[in-house]
């Protein structure tokens, strides 16, 4: 896949997802918690599959520096969110089936397919939080709702990344652009459904 063909694919995708997203109930306190749980379950994984990425990458890819940077960038993230749901005392919130399967699969990218191939899962999520992020984070604000530095930080501070992981993905082959796009394809087939089960929660059934 040739690099112009990925970016107007990779972006359709993310805008895609990024409409979906801004249609959930991110004014409900269930809803959102439960969303805070699901990312602090994969985020845990996120230094992991970077360090993994960067020992696997030959010494003359010319992403191994990138990765060894964004390892640095990445390190300590898992704590924001795991703090946010202290605050909300929402540390119990389930984690869905889905969401272990959504962190679990980028060990067979990384490992069986490339370690290229997890900046599809990467590319994914940093496109959510740079297009999508600042509208949810000010509507969770006007909600009265707490608890939101893991959201803060990657809807104002980091939103650059997803820029960044689009030109990395411009240095890679063809043969690895689309490995990218396969995987961002099926993170966000994956991720549509943790962001339903985030809505069932949202309104629980009377007992």
């Amino acid at each position: 896949m040739k690099p112009a063909e990925f970016r107007q694919k990779a972006t359709a995708k993310v805008d895609e997802m990024c409409n979906f997203i801004e249609t959930m109930p991110w004014e409900n306190v269930n809803f959102y918690s439960s969303w805070v749980a699901q990312t602090n379950a994969f985020v845990a994984h996120t230094s992991t599959f970077l360090n993994l990425c960067n020992d696997l990458l030959p010494k003359s890819h010319p992403l191994k520096a990138q990765f060894e940077h964004h390892i640095e960038e990445e390190e300590g993230h898992e704590k924001m969110s795991k703090n946010d749901l202290k605050f909300m005392r929402s540390e119990a919130s389930a984690v869905f089936s889905f969401t272990d399967v959504f962190w679990k699969t980028q060990y067979y990218w990384i490992k069986e397919v490339g370690p290229t191939s997890h900046l599809g899962y990467s590319l994914f999520l940093e496109g959510l939080a740079a297009k999508s992020g600042p509208q949810v984070l000010n509507r969770i604000k006007a909600a009265g709702i707490k608890g939101y530095t893991f959201l803060k930080v990657h809807a104002e501070e980091d939103i650059e990344h997803f820029q960044d992981v689009l030109k990395a993905v411009d240095q890679v082959t063809d043969q690895e652009r689309a490995h990218i796009y396969q995987n961002l394809c099926e993170s966000m087939e994956i991720y549509y459904r943790i962001m339903n089960e985030c809505a069932k929660v949202s309104h629980p059934q009377a007992a």
